[in-house]
Parts: structure tokens; sequence; C-alpha cells
């Protein structure tokens, strides 16, 4: 085995951990996809020939003129030369990969590249989500397929566009091209065209994307929703911002989240300021001050769903072409902005109560088809839930005492929802928080994870299962019992529900992955804690990556001289609010019931400390 500071075997030079020990697994399906994209671009090369560039080149002109206002222009381009590639010069296609398989030596590959011979346009509706694929069955020709999940696609949806056989592992499943769509409920009036269109034998590609021009058309949004929509909208006019990108995304969350606000005006500054923190303004920038002076509100306010849109935002930021107006948002300028803030703590997001009430609701619901419970879900959205036995009343008692600013009446709320149900799973969590005997409180604690069981969909598939609002309340319950336990130092016991809670919660949207390393290092199991760094790489947040990496180096004995007197310098560039945290030393005590983490800011900061405090060697940092 090699070790994560052996030099990495594939040459590069570099420590494994910091090379390939960061990608120990190759993902067949990414081979694939990166062989697909290497003989696209090779076609472009050498399998069109220079008078098609011409016929290209005015093709994509005539699909900007037919579709520029429907489509984002990437995708609108990718969507006519894809078309262009893989339908219209077929025969260039097919000759361009039989002089590819005579350079193939693996009969993997060449199954592959036999089966891309044949591209063909699919509307497929999602039936079901299997493992981390969806089952489409195509509306055409009634056959089902296997195809990539998108993150957040739901039985009911469509998908569209150009894909291909592959039979890298199962025969039925598909090779999405780059020009996919992902069509939601609220648009089955183009889903309906299209197959009518591709039904009737239409083939010609532009006018199959025309239906989305002359069919899409957004959901209405309530009255007060809409008023905030206008808010927003003439704000980014006013200022010259990207309106359709910031439209759409507001339109999103308006349409998802329900809302119990007063004054328009509030709610579209929160929103705003939300996208603002995302970095989707680009060169333009507003404080909050004075975006709540432009509305004529207070900060306070304009705080309050500045919170909720970017708890909201952020968890949807990689689903959002499945609930907006088609594909109009570049998903690609959202995924790629550096900062995106991430919440984290043992309180729940501040969205999970609105999805639960939609929850309780649809439940309870006698709607008698699909378009009479999403009325009934519009209608009601924003009218309080009214819970129909003590249960109910009890998780909802749960909720209001986390959105409460009061800890006098969060305590309150907290004994009257135990009392309503001693059983529930937050009762007890927030029963806990008040309970100074750590016996009683490990009780509470161990309470609110057997209730918790009890509701938690066991099929949900562990990529799946925040996604579902009810399996929520055990997944927090095992991440604040694990805190709870690092807290009192018992590091050895709090491996166990961490390591349940990554089972659980694959995707770890908790970041119960930071926890469960800080364990393992504070309880002595270096050799585990490599072997989990390898697996679960802090990539996405690299200051706790400086942090870990440099203790476990400082512990392995593999810093030299002038690395070690780096550390001190390092640690103020990745943030200065940590070495002073160190130089004080104080016990960070519990776990923050909610943090919003961005680059270099003090949440940050608290987390890391948290995280790294009792360690050996991190009075290096300060």
């Amino acid at each position: 085995m090699v070790g994560r500071n052996d030099p990495c075997p594939c040459g590069s030079g570099k420590k494994y951990k910091k090379c390939c020990g960061k990608e120990q697994v190759v993902d067949l399906q990414e081979v694939i996809s990166s062989e697909l994209e290497r003989i696209m671009e090779g076609f472009v090369e050498e399998g069109v020939e220079p008078a098609d560039y011409f016929e290209l080149e005015q093709r994509i002109r005539k699909w900007e003129h037919a579709l520029l206002n429907t489509f984002d222009e990437d995708l609108l381009e990718l969507a006519a030369f894809e078309s262009y590639l893989f339908i219209d010069r077929a025969d260039a296609w097919k000759n361009y990969l039989a002089r590819q398989k005579k350079l193939q030596k693996r009969q993997r590959i060449l199954d592959v590249l036999k089966s891309w011979e044949q591209p063909f346009i699919l509307l497929g509706e999602i039936q079901a989500l299997k493992n981390e694929q969806l089952i489409v069955r195509d509306t055409v020709t009634n056959e089902q397929y296997l195809f990539p999940n998108n993150g957040e696609a739901k039985p009911g949806e469509w998908v569209f566009g150009i894909v291909m056989r592959n039979p890298a592992q199962d025969k039925s499943e598909l090779q999405p091209t780059s020009s996919i769509i992902f069509i939601p409920k609220h648009q089955e009036a183009v889903a309906r065209e299209l197959k009518f269109k591709l039904k009737s034998g239409v083939s010609d590609s532009l006018e199959l994307y025309k239906t989305f021009a002359e069919k899409s058309e957004k959901s209405s949004l309530p009255e007060f929703e809409a008023r905030v929509l206008g808010q927003v909208e003439r704000f980014t006019k006013e200022f010259g911002l990207n309106d359709t990108l910031l439209g759409n995304l507001a339109f999103a969350f308006l349409l998802e989240v329900p809302l119990t606000a007063r004054k328009p005006e509030g709610v579209a500054a929160g929103i705003l300021q939300a996208i603002n923190d995302l970095g989707l303004f680009g060169n333009f920038y507003v404080t909050q001050k004075n975006l709540a002076a432009y509305f004529e509100i207070s900060v306070a306010s304009l705080s309050k769903y500045r919170v909720l849109a970017e708890d909201y935002l952020v968890n949807k930021i990689q689903s959002l072409a499945a609930t907006l107006e088609g594909p109009n948002l570049d998903l690609d300028i959202v995924m790629n902005t550096p900062q995106i803030l991430i919440s984290m703590g043992t309180d729940p997001r501040i969205t999970e109560r609105g999805m639960w009430q939609m929850f309780m609701r649809t439940s309870h619901s006698k709607a008698e088809s699909l378009e009479e419970l999403e009325r009934m879900t519009r209608d009601t959205m924003n009218d309080a839930y009214m819970p129909v036995n003590d249960a109910e009343a009890a998780q909802l008692t749960s909720y209001q005492a986390y959105d409460c600013r009061n800890e006098k009446e969060r305590q309150q709320l907290a004994k009257q929802a135990f009392k309503l149900d001693p059983e529930n799973t937050d009762a007890n969590l927030l029963m806990a928080e008040i309970t100074l005997a750590p016996t009683k409180r490990r009780l509470h604690y161990l309470q609110a994870i057997e209730s918790g069981y009890k509701n938690f969909d066991q099929e949900v598939d562990p990529d799946s299962a925040w996604g579902y609002v009810l399996n929520r309340p055990l997944l927090r319950a095992l991440f604040s019992y694990g805190a709870w336990l690092m807290a009192q130092k018992e590091y050895a016991a709090a491996i166990e529900p961490l390591e349940k809670l990554m089972e659980l919660n694959s995707y770890d949207q908790q970041g119960t992955r930071w926890l469960l390393a800080s364990a393992y290092i504070r309880a002595g199991e270096w050799d585990k804690t490599e072997d989990f760094m390898v697996e679960f790489p802090p990539n996405d947040y690299e200051a706790l990556d400086f942090y870990f990496d440099s203790i476990m180096d400082m512990h392995d004995g593999t810093l030299n001289t002038s690395e070690l007197k780096e550390l001190k310098s390092d640690a103020l560039e990745w943030n200065h609010h940590i070495p002073p945290l160190i130089r004080k030393g104080k016990d960070p005590g519990e776990f923050p019931r909610s943090l919003s983490l961005e680059s270099g800011n003090e949440d940050e900061a608290k987390l890391i400390y948290w995280l790294i405090f009792g360690m050996p060697g991190i009075e290096k940092f300060s």
C-alpha cells in the first residue's frame, strides 16, 4: 500500500496524498465521458470538412435568431452544434468512429464506440430513481433506459436531447450529450408538444427546439410572490444586471419556498442580498445597508429573508434547471462562483419547516390528480399549517422553537413540544440543550436517535436521504449527538454515530466528514484518519485541508524546518481569525447551532477552531 507521504506512483513528483491519493477509484462513467469529449473534439478537427464550417456558422446564427430569448447562449450553441454533429451529419460521424475503432485495443471501448454509431433524440419521462441513475421511458418507443441522475430530477419530469447507448455496464444505459435538457413538471405543455412532434416524424432539430419558445410559460405565482419578483426585476434592470439569470433564481425560490412575509420589499432585498453573496452580481456589489435603503426597509428585515434565500439557493444550486423556466439558467456561472456560502450547524436548515409542512399537506390531501394536488399546494403554501394530532403538533412546535430568537421562549417551546410527544426526535434534541445533567442529556440524545429511526425511510438511497424531509430529524440527531460527545471529549465514542451518519447520508450535506476526521485524530486513530482523508478530502474547503493536513504531517514528522516556520504565515493567509483564537486557547464548547461558511470569514474560523481545539501542535499556527 502506498503511504500518504510516499512519492506518487504516477511519477508527478508530488506526494501520494496530494496527487492520485485523492482519486483512488476511477469512475468508469467519467472515463467514458472523457473519451466521448475527446472524440467529439477530434471530430471537429478530423471529421468536419472545411466546407462544413461555413454551414455550421450559418446554422448557429439561425438558431440564435430563433431561440436566443429562450436558451442561454452557450447551451443554444451546444444544441446547434451537437444536433449537426450527431444527427444531420450522421454519415461523417460514423466514418470518423470507424477510424477511431481502428486505434482502440480495449474491447469495452470498442463496444462503446460501436453503440455510439447511432445517436438518437430522446424525450424520456422519468419513471423512478435506481441507485444513482434515473429510469426513463422513451415517450415514442416506450423503451426503458437508465440515465445519469442530475441530482434532483424527480419522477414525472422529462429529459430531452441527443443520447447514445452506453453498453459499458448495462445495455439499457444511455450516454447523454452536453446539451441535454431536463423539463420540470410545470412545463408539461413543452413535453406534450415535443412528444407530438416526435411521434409525427418531425426530425428537424431546430423545429424540435422551437417547442421551448412556443410552449414555455412560467407557472403563475401567487399575488404576493409576483410582487416580490417584480421588485427583484425592477432592481436588476435599473442597475444593468443579468436579469434573466437573477430573475430565474428569484422565481425558483418564490415558487418553492412558503413565505409568511407582509412586505414584498423585504423579501426582494433578502433574495438579492443572497444572490449578491453568491457572487452572481459580477463586478457590481451592494452592501446590506444600501440594499435596505434602496427598498426602504430595515437591515434586520432584509437579513431574515437573506438567510432563507441563501439556504435555498445553496441547497438547490445543482438542480435549479429542473425548477426554473427551461434552461435559461447558466449553471456554469453558478457552479464556478468562488464564494458560495454553506450553512452548517445542529439546528435545522431554515427551509426544513416549510418542506415538512408541504409534506404533511400532501400526505393528508384528498386530491385525485397531480394537477389538483399542485393547485392545492400553490393555494395553501402561505397558510398556517394545522397539525392533525399531538405528534404533528410536537414537530411543528419544535420547528417554532428552532426559529425563535429569544432563548427563554425557545426553552418554553421545547418543553411544550416534549409534553406533546416525549418521543419526538426534535423535542428530545431541544430538551438535551436545556438539560444540565450529562446522564439525562445523553438519554435525550439516544431517545432522539431511536425515534428518528422509526420515521427514517430505509428504502431511500443514501445519495438521496437528505432530500426526504422525514429523514432529516434522525440525520440531525446523529450529528448533534456526535458533536456533543466530542464537546465532552469522548472522541472515541463520537466516532460511531458520525460513521453511521456518513453511511446514511453519503452526500454529506451536513459536513459530518469534517467532524469525523477531527474525532479520528483526537481519538488517536491516525491510520484511520489517513485512509479517511484520502477517501473524503476536504477539497471544497482548502483551509480545512491545510489545518488537517499540517497537523497530520506534524504527527508523521514529515514537515521540514522551513515548512514549520511557514505555518503561522500560511494560517493567517487562509483565515486571519483563527490564530488569535488559538492564542487565547479558550474551550470552544458545544458545536454552534448555525454557521454560514465563507472562505476567510468568522464562522469558518469558529468551525475550524472547534475542529482542531486540543490537537497536538496547533500552537505552531499562532
